[in-house]
Parts: structure tokens; sequence; C-alpha cells
């Protein structure tokens, strides 16, 4: 949300037109097509960001895996995919544990943000050596069980689409067409 109004906020700031002036500041002016333009980029940066999050709330990431796969994307690349998605909130879950360890031995890990932040940075050690040393662990096992090798490779779960599938897809394509050609057309 931050991030989303520091950019709204950049972007009408940084217009340099000549449209109507709402208010001027010397230094800088608040114009209608500054606010337009931060409208714009904004609504922009917020469907591409709910996109994002109802797409990987909504699914399962060793379904996306199994779908990449039966449409003979790299077997690596979906590796790649998958075990960072994974990563992140083994980070998230770890920094937290190394947290409520710094602050069981008396470091203050809460107050202000430079107080945080003195508490934060020294406890990214600990968490960027156990993510190396499982990332060593996981290519370890991967290179076992053959992971490097050219042979086709199965899985335990089979997807199969359902007619509701089906219709979800088609609908999805219709809705696209219509509003590519109200975009361009009308």
């Amino acid at each position: 949300m931050i991030i989303v109004l520091v950019m709204f906020f950049v972007q009408f700031l940084l217009d340099e037109s000549t449209s109507a002036v709402y208010y001027d500041f010397g230094f800088f002016k608040i114009t209608e097509a500054g606010l337009a333009a931060g409208l714009r980029k904004t609504k922009l940066i917020v469907a591409i960001v709910s996109t994002l999050i109802l797409f990987f709330s909504t699914t399962d990431l060793e379904d996306l895996m199994i779908a990449l796969q039966a449409m003979n994307v790299s077997h690596v690349a979906t590796f790649v995919m998958m075990s960072t998605m994974q990563m992140i909130p083994e980070m998230i879950s770890k920094s937290k544990t190394i947290m409520a360890a710094q602050q069981a031995r008396g470091i203050e890990t809460e107050g202000n943000l430079l107080l945080r932040a003195k508490a934060f940075f020294p406890s990214l050690g600990p968490l960027i050596i156990s993510a190396v040393t499982e990332i060593e662990d996981k290519t370890i096992t991967l290179e076992v069980r053959g992971f490097s090798t050219e042979n086709k490779k199965t899985t335990l779960k089979d997807l199969s689409k359902r007619p509701m599938d089906r219709a979800l897809e088609i609908g999805a394509l219709v809705v696209f067409v219509v509003l590519l050609i109200w975009r361009f057309v009308i």
C-alpha cells in the first residue's frame, strides 16, 4: 500500500505539463495531468499486484509445476520457480525465529525503525547461511534422484481438466477479445 502511494505522489509531482494547475508550491505543481498520470500508474500497479495475489492464493504450487511441465516447460525452470515460491514463506518463518532468538538473548528487536534495523541486519548472516545450506541440501537430493537426466519426468499426481475449467478458459478468452476490441476499435 505504501509503495502504491509513493508511486502516485512521485508520478504526479514529476509531471511538468501545463494543464490546469490546482496548487503551485513554487518548486512543484499539482496539475490535472499529473493527478491523472498518477492515478493511471497506480491503477496499473494495483491491478497487476492484485492479480498476482489472487493467482498465487488460489493456485497450489505443486499443481502449477505439474501444469507447466505438461506444457513442455523445462523441468529446471519449473523447479526454480517452485522452489523460489516455497523459499519466500520459509525465509519469513526463519527470520521470525531468528528475531525471537535475538529477543530471547536480550537484544531489543521492537521499537522505532532504526532500532528494528539494528536488530535485523545482524540476523541476516544466519538467515543467509541457512538458506545456502538448504539450497545445497536440495541440490544434492535432486542429483541423487536423477533430476539432471534428460529422461521424461513423471509425477505422483495427475491433473485433468474438468468441464468447468474449459468453460472458464473460453469465458476468459471471450472477455479478453471483447476488451481488446473495445480498447482498440471502439
